[in-house]
């Protein structure tokens, strides 16, 4: 370190000290770019390895599971199959035990129908007192029977008058063709029932008898056809085949779902992690490369600032001696020149004479 009494020697010193720590601080900034851009590529690097591993195992049980999804639709398939065949020979099962157990039933009621057209023939009645709408119109009976016919009486008598009528506007026609059809509606009917149920009252109470019989049947019927469907038991039906090869299919894919959920199992605990640690091992060299990189230019950067801080420190002492606004290499020069040329005797008088000029 040279002292001020050595003009010349303390600018050069103090030229050289500018010199440095501007090179230092050029130097340490080119440093920060490329360490910003080691960090950035370091990081790529990273996130590529990551994506990577994230891509590939989402890819490989995704894999695995699309394997086994594709067996499972084929095994529950197969059971629907089964299951489907099962029903179709149930349905069939149960047909033939209602066939069977309906044929007295249906073969007494089509020896009754035979019976009331006999009578109905002997007796002269029209076709339409064979059907049981005649028993229940003219020769009701039970809650059934009587609420229906007040029904159709109302009806008759009320609803179709009023329909009838809804378009006419002279409400005196409404009223005399509304009474005109209710009256017209009675006649039919008392002349109904006096040329049939009290005209041949004896053949008209046997044939309402046996429609009864016919309705008990046809109730008997329903009622055997309701018990034989919701009967729980299939063992008049030998559906043991089939339920042998439903519990078979069955079996093969719970077998299925256990052998996806352990091939999910072994591939999360332990072929994942040896895709990672491939994925891993074939980015080793270059991450311990850019890593390095990275590493390098951190320290050096670190060096750098140590040293520009140093040096900063130490350039202050001249400071005092040439002032703030001429420690740089352009004024320290231009002092420089006028000690070595003689026309300035010290470091202060070489200032002054600079600064008088600017």
């Amino acid at each position: 370190m040279v002292d001020i009494s050595t003009p010349k020697e303390f600018l050069e010193e103090a030229l050289l000290a500018v010199d440095t720590l501007k090179a230092d601080k050029t130097a340490q900034t080119e440093n920060q770019v490329r360490l910003k851009e080691a960090e950035r590529a370091l990081n790529t690097l990273k996130k590529t390895i990551e994506k990577e591993k994230a891509d590939t195992i989402k890819a490989r049980r995704g894999d695995i599971e699309s394997e086994y999804a594709k067996q499972l639709k084929a095994s529950e398939s197969n059971i629907q199959k089964a299951e489907s065949e099962r029903t179709k020979a149930r349905t069939k099962g149960v047909n033939e035990r209602i066939t069977e157990a309906l044929t007295p039933a249906k073969s007494e009621i089509k020896d009754l129908k035979e019976q009331i057209a006999t009578v109905v023939n002997a007796a002269g009645l029209p076709a339409f007192c064979r059907t049981k709408a005649f028993y229940s119109l003219f020769m009701a009976k039970g809650i059934k029977e009587i609420v229906g016919l007040v029904v159709l009486f109302v009806a008759v008598l009320v609803a179709l008058p009023l329909l009838i009528t809804y378009f006419i506007k002279l409400p005196w026609l409404k009223i005399v063709i509304f009474i005109l059809i209710d009256v017209l509606a009675v006649v039919i009917y008392i002349l109904i029932y006096s040329g049939t149920v009290a005209k041949k009252q004896d053949a008209v109470n046997q044939c309402r008898l046996i429609v009864d019989r016919i309705k008990a049947d046809e109730k008997a019927i329903k009622q055997i056809t309701k018990n034989i469907k919701g009967d729980k038991d299939d063992s008049t039906y030998n559906l043991g085949t089939f339920d042998e090869e439903i519990a078979k299919r069955t079996t093969i894919r719970d077998d299925i779902t256990q052998k996806r959920q352990q091939a999910l199992s072994e591939f999360d605990y332990r072929t994942a992690d040896t895709i990672k640690a491939e994925i891993d091992s074939r980015y080793a060299g270059k991450l311990a490369e850019t890593q390095e990189a990275f590493n390098q230019l951190s320290d050096s950067g670190k060096a750098l600032a140590d040293k520009v801080t140093a040096e900063e420190m130490d350039i202050s002492r001249f400071t005092q001696y040439v002032g703030v606004k001429n420690l740089n290499h352009e004024n320290l020069q231009k002092m420089l020149d006028l000690v070595t040329a003689g026309e300035a005797e010290s470091v202060s008088d070489a200032a002054l004479k600079i600064n008088s000029k600017q």
